[in-house]
C-alpha cells in the first residue's frame, strides 16, 4: 500500500482527494482512502493500492498537479522521536540508497509539533554526512531526505527529484 503527503490550497484538500479519487478510478488503476485535518487546512494524505511512487507518478503527470504545491511519496513510516533518533531510522532503512548519492540535503516539516524544522535538518544532516560520507549540497543536491511529520507520525522520502515536488534551490 502507498502512501503521499500533498499541501493544497487550505480547504480545497477534499475537494482534490475526491479528483484525484475519480482520475485514478477513470484509468483503473487504484482506489484510494484520504485524510485530512481540521487543524491543518491544505495538508491531505493519500493511500492507496498502488506503491506510494507509482501514485506520485501519475499524480504528478496528470492535470490535477497544478492544484498542489507540494507532493511527497512516503517510503517509510515512523512514530516522531529525536532528530538522532529519526536520522539512525533513516540510516538503518535508506543507507545503501544514500551510498550511491553524490550528495544529499534534509528538509523537514514539523507540523503540530513543538521543535524546529531547521534543527532537526541540521542535526539530521550532519549525522548522515558523517555516517555516509556525502556532502550537503544546497544548490542542486542528486539526492533529498524529507521528513515530513504530523503530531506523533512522521513519514520519509529519501530520493531523486524525480518523484516529488518541492522547491528545488533550498537557501
Amino acid at each position: 500500500m502507498g502512501k503521499i503527503i500533498i499541501t493544497t490550497i487550505a480547504f480545497k484538500e477534499k475537494p482534490l482527494a475526491e479528483e484525484i479519487r475519480e482520475y485514478l478510478y477513470l484509468r483503473g488503476l487504484c482506489n484510494i482512502e484520504y485524510q485530512v485535518f481540521d487543524n491543518m487546512p491544505g495538508i491531505l494524505i493519500i493511500n492507496s493500492s498502488i506503491s506510494s511512487i507509482e501514485l506520485a507518478r501519475v499524480i504528478l503527470n496528470s492535470p490535477l498537479s497544478r492544484y498542489f504545491s507540494r507532493l511527497v511519496p512516503i517510503l517509510y513510516e515512523t512514530k516522531f522521536s529525536k532528530p538522532e533518533e529519526l536520522a539512525n531510522t533513516i540510516l538503518k532503512e535508506f543507507r545503501e540508497f544514500l551510498s550511491r548519492c553524490s550528495d544529499f540535503v534534509v528538509r523537514c516539516k514539523l507540523r503540530n509539533i513543538d521543535a524546529s524544522d531547521s534543527e532537526y535538518e541540521r542535526i539530521i544532516g550532519e549525522i548522515i554526512r558523517n555516517e555516509v560520507k556525502l556532502k550537503v549540497s544546497c544548490e542542486a543536491p542528486s539526492c533529498i531526505v524529507i521528513i515530513e511529520c504530523i503530531e506523533k507520525w512522521c513519514g520519509i522520502y529519501v530520493g531523486n527529484f524525480e518523484y516529488i515536488r518541492v522547491k528545488k534551490k533550498f537557501r
